[in-house]
């Protein structure tokens, strides 16, 4: 597994840490222990989550499921390669 880097792609939901209307794939800007901040791809609006009550380590987790998956339903852009995985 790839660790999380800016830039990647995040696809749909993320367990919640965005919110429960948080259905957009976007690109993280930026990343800490334990808060990220992503720009949707369909709309430019940027969006933060952080974990301070919550486990660092399951947001981090929510984050790699959300970068590695792909889902039609949800993305109109361009399926990651293997290489980008």
């Amino acid at each position: 597994m790839r660790p999380l880097a800016v830039g990647d792609i995040i696809h749909g939901h993320v367990q919640g840490y965005f919110g429960r209307d948080f259905y957009s794939c976007s690109r993280i800007e930026a990343l800490g222990a334990d808060w990220v901040v992503v720009r949707s791809i369909d709309n430019g609006n940027v969006t933060t989550a952080s974990s301070p009550l919550r486990d660092p380590v399951g947001l981090y987790r929510a984050l790699v499921e959300a970068r590695d998956r792909f889902d039609e339903w949800f993305c109109e852009h361009k399926r990651p390669s293997e290489e980008d995985q």
